[in-house]
């Protein structure tokens, strides 16, 4: 917290002393991502706010762009998830920022239980990944959003291969992500829920499975909610 503090200063502090340099924007990034390690949406609010109004008086469409999606983040935080939406659709196909939007898209239709539109959403990303490599991280969030609908309907054990997928597969850079979170506490849900569907030893199976997939998620996510 005192780190975090201490960079939000230092980001104010440059833009007072520097006010025409390149990275004032960078400034306003650094600040937000200090907010956000503080736990202080009320203050990554007042970072946007701040931006928004710079972008405008210094005709920086950019600037207008990166403050959206950050508040399109922020509302995601906040349980906003219908106010998040468009803004994550209106760059879905952006190819700077395109691959973000389309993961926050698909969150957020996930939240809203809008199934048939994530299905839609998924479908397409994992279609056009069979002409071409794709990320690794959007495929685990398409596979994941597959995932949702699938247990949405009831399709336990198919959800649990869509979840897995993001699990052993996808995760090749050992890097961690929120769709990689997802992925492991999901899969350990359905694993869980799948094992309540058995009997006898394929219960033990998928229950110990499950138990294992939340040490994992602790061990690499000790915060996860």
């Amino acid at each position: 917290s005192n780190s975090a503090d201490q960079a939000i200063a230092a980001a104010q502090l440059f833009r007072k002393e520097m006010p025409n340099s390149f990275y004032i924007c960078e400034s306003f990034f650094l600040q937000y991502e200090a907010c956000r390690i503080k736990g202080d949406l009320a203050g990554m609010e007042r970072t946007l706010t701040e931006l928004g109004s710079e972008s405008q008086s210094r005709s920086m469409p950019d600037w207008k762009n990166s403050a959206e999606l950050l508040q399109a983040e922020l509302y995601e935080m906040q349980g906003k998830h219908q106010q998040a939406l468009p803004i994550y659709s209106k760059y879905a196909n952006d190819a700077g920022v395109g691959k973000d939007a389309k993961l926050g898209e698909m969150r957020c239709l996930s939240a809203l239980k809008n199934w048939a539109g994530l299905k839609t959403k998924a479908e397409a990303i994992l279609s056009s990944a069979k002409d071409r490599k794709m990320d690794e991280q959007l495929l685990t969030g398409a596979y994941n959003a597959r995932g949702d609908c699938l247990l949405s309907s009831g399709k336990t054990k198919e959800a649990l291969f869509d979840y897995m997928r993001g699990v052993m597969v996808l995760n090749s850079s050992g890097e961690t992500s929120r769709e990689h979170e997802a992925a492991l506490a999901k899969a350990a849900i359905a694993c869980a829920r799948h094992a309540v569907e058995l009997r006898d030893q394929d219960r033990q199976t998928y229950k110990q499975r499950a138990k294992d997939l939340q040490a994992e998620l602790d061990h690499f996510y000790p915060k996860s909610p």
